[in-house]
């Protein structure tokens, strides 16, 4: 019994009187046979490959003339590279606040701890090393308390960066450091001038 989903296989009679085709269903056995390959006669295949070769010839012609074109001198002298150039850095002051500053040297690195200004908050800190060209300009402390270090001293005398105390009014407590000398009239001038 068959089942009404899928269609019968039918067999059917070619019209020429040779052996029945399949449509579908059952696997290809003996009794199908391929069909014959058409015969192409030796000379077509050989003027087939011969046009193609041609063919391919003028393109690498065309190819290899393009890139003598491009590979050529030019009119214009090439371009030196560039010498490599220091890039300047400008150098801001960093600004230290509030309760519990410190400073102090660790393996030779300066470690900057900031104040506390409010509850709660994160420490900020930061690690300088010596001869980096990132180092602040100056280190200004605004009205804060906390601890330093003779040893920082000394490392921000070789580094070249003064160390300013501020009070609360912004008027200059001290100055430390190499070749900070302060000068009162000289940083007067300056603010009236800004």
């Amino acid at each position: 019994m068959q089942n009404e989903s899928t269609p019968p296989i039918t067999v059917e009679a070619a019209k020429d009187g040779s052996a029945p085709r399949r449509k579908r269903g059952r696997p290809k056995g003996s009794k199908d046979k391929k069909p014959r390959k058409k015969y192409v006669p030796l000379s077509a295949v050989h003027e087939h490959v011969t046009a193609e070769l041609e063919k391919e010839t003028d393109e690498g012609a065309a190819w290899a003339e393009r890139g003598r074109y491009w590979e050529g001198p030019t009119s214009e002298p090439s371009i030196p590279p560039r010498s490599l150039r220091k890039r300047k850095v400008e150098r801001k002051p960093l600004v230290l606040n509030g309760h519990g500053v410190r400073l102090r040297i660790h393996q030779g690195a300066l470690i900057v701890q900031n104040g506390f200004t409010y509850y709660p908050q994160e420490r900020q800190e930061l690690r300088l090393f010596p001869g980096d060209r990132r180092l602040p300009s100056r280190i200004v402390l605004l009205d804060s308390d906390g601890s330093i270090s003779i040893d920082v001293i000394k490392w921000l005398s070789k580094q070249h960066v003064p160390l300013v105390l501020l009070n609360w009014q912004g008027e200059v407590v001290s100055v430390v450091g190499e070749g900070t000398a302060y000068e009162q009239a000289l940083r007067e001038a300056q603010l009236i001038a800004q």
